[in-house]
């Protein structure tokens, strides 16, 4: 993780410096971070601002389902492995229910691993799309008489 600290005064866009800082970085494919810390709000008041930039979500999530992939791949032929032992055993009469037991379980050994890689880095990417529209935005302040 890369962390800056800023320090200012207020009024010399420490705040807004750390913010831009969290944009260019996400617009580089990065997750970011910005606080302001800050006491009063008035011109030259110490103000402090943080930035955290790191691309460890998506990182983590990826890692974690090819480690559950592994995981589920070696129950997988584990569960085969065994279920083809029985084929050839004798020790049961009626082999069917062991059989598809066996064929289920390792199947279902490989759901969550499947569930990762192909489903859930969907909402990881429609965020990252979102910030990113919300950060080209055009945005026109206008006064209004009162």
């Amino acid at each position: 993780m890369f962390q800056v600290r800023i320090h200012g005064r207020g009024g010399q866009g420490v705040v807004t410096g750390a913010e831009m800082l969290s944009i260019a970085a996400f617009l580089g494919g990065k997750h970011a971070q910005a606080v302001p810390s800050f006491g009063s709000e008035r011109t030259d008041a110490p103000v402090v601002a943080f930035c955290r930039i790191d691309d460890k979500e998506i990182r983590l999530l990826l890692s974690y389902g090819v480690i559950s992939l592994a995981i589920g791949l070696l129950f997988l032929v584990a569960c085969l492995g065994l279920r083809s032992a029985l084929a050839s055993s004798t020790l049961l009469t009626d082999r069917t229910i062991a059989d598809e037991g066996l064929l289920i379980l390792g199947c279902v050994a490989m759901w969550r691993p499947t569930e990762v890689l192909l489903y859930e880095w969907w909402p990881l990417a429609r965020r990252v799309r979102l910030l990113h529209w919300l950060s080209v935005i055009q945005v026109q302040v206008q006064a209004t008489d009162t």
